[in-house]
């Protein structure tokens, strides 16, 4: 009987821990996180969000994060949650009812239902996007945001991952915003930093229109700055914005150079092929899609200098060079997954406007794909026929593919697209 005894009271006391652990971190919270940016008591005034929410977090696996619903005006708050890793549909909170009778380390709710702490971050249970509803029971108005949260495991890396930014087209009396971050990886480092530039000065100490938002969290490997450009002038078309890379690795400080661009039809390419070139597999479907699109009269942007080295070998000028984008899905546990969907959440939701086309090609058979869970306006998902589909599936393919397209003219590398799309 002593060793069922000693078995119930060691786990008494592991669940003793865990509500010491809960509470210290929720102590943690009110000390030091709510100073910072937590959400204020509501009062009883019309229904809005009383702070700017952020669309993206990332978390390091193991570690807290707390997702914020800062509002004021209403009568309930209610949180949906929709995992990446599983088929499930939206679950209201509590998300693991079924569980969370007899697990300390479920979701908890604070401040009348506007903060979200999920005490221990996992890959599997909470990796996904989160919904909040606000809702007024007078007026009958419901006031809703998204974000999704990237929950990684770091990797050991030699130097930082940079996470370059891309160039934004915009127009007179527009904001615009350039995202640019960098994967420091597990390693310690008293540095971690990524700053905003106009040659050797801070864009901040240039104009009071040039706003840096940074989101650098102990825990979390990736570290992100977002430059945004309020109320656009002509004169901020003539500025290179530079992003640097900050790091005690004993290395160079990576910049990357931006620029505003005009909108208009300044396209290049008839469509990007973002791919993974390290993956043989990709590269074919790759340059079949670009070869049979070509012979339609297509210009294909697909292999770019550095090609070889993953889906990073496609980032950089290209991206507003191009008329649509066209995207081979990745499996979310390949090498490059957490990096690749951090850049289509930061440079595509920039560009996604402007596309005439946004289309992932899905791989028949991928199961936990990067971009199951992401929704742009106008994008769309068209699966890729193999192989062993017959010349029917294959032209039906290409003839969707093309409605995704602009119409093919022709180009020469010093002339932009000179249809209207």
């Amino acid at each position: 009987m002593c060793p069922a005894l000693n078995y119930n009271v060691s786990k008494l006391f592991d669940r003793i821990n865990l509500r010491i652990l809960t509470f210290l971190a929720v102590l943690l919270m009110y000390n030091i996180g709510f100073v910072v940016n937590k959400c204020q008591p509501p009062t009883k005034d019309f229904l809005h969000f009383t702070k700017n929410i952020t669309d993206l977090d990332h978390v390091r696996a193991r570690q807290f994060v707390y997702l914020d619903c800062c509002a004021s005006g209403y009568d309930t708050i209610t949180w949906y949650f929709k995992n990446n890793n599983t088929k499930y549909s939206w679950k209201e909170f509590p998300f693991l009812y079924q569980e969370c009778e007899h697990n300390d380390e479920c979701p908890t709710l604070f401040l009348e239902n506007q903060t979200l702490l999920i005490l221990k971050a996992t890959v599997g249970y909470d990796n996904g996007s989160y919904i909040c509803v606000a809702h007024n029971s007078s007026s009958g108005q419901n006031i809703s945001h998204l974000e999704d949260l990237l929950v990684v495991d770091c990797v050991e890396r030699l130097k930082p991952e940079p996470i370059p930014p891309s160039d934004v087209i915009t127009n007179i009396g527009q904001n615009a915003t350039f995202h640019c971050a960098a994967d420091f990886g597990c390693k310690s480092s008293f540095t971690r930093d990524v700053s905003w530039y106009i040659g050797t000065v801070e864009v901040q100490d240039v104009s009071t229109r040039y706003i840096v938002t940074e989101e650098n969290r102990d825990y979390s490997p990736v570290v992100q700055a977002n430059l945004t450009v309020l109320n656009v002038q002509q004169s901020d078309f003539d500025v290179t914005f530079s992003c640097w890379v900050s790091s005690d690795f004993d290395i160079d400080t990576p910049k990357f150079s931006v620029k505003l661009r005009q909108e208009g039809n300044n396209h290049r390419y008839h469509a990007l092929v973002v791919h993974d070139d390290s993956r043989n597999e990709d590269n074919d479907i790759a340059d079949q899609i670009t070869s049979t699109l070509e012979k339609e009269g297509y210009k294909i942007c697909n292999r770019i200098e550095g090609s070889g080295k993953g889906v990073f070998s496609h980032f950089g000028g290209y991206l507003e060079q191009s008329a649509s984008v066209i995207i081979l899905d990745m499996e979310s546990d390949s090498d490059d997954s957490n990096t690749f969907r951090v850049f289509i959440e930061s440079s595509l939701r920039n560009m996604a406007d402007s596309l005439v086309g946004l289309t992932v090609i899905q791989i028949k058979g991928m199961e936990n794909s990067v971009m199951d869970s992401v929704e742009y306006k106008g994008l769309k998902r068209l699966q890729w026929p193999g192989s062993e589909s017959s010349d029917r599936q294959r032209q039906k393919f290409y003839k969707q593919l093309q409605l995704r397209l602009p119409k093919p003219v022709k180009l020469d590398e010093r002339t932009p697209l000179l249809q209207s799309v």
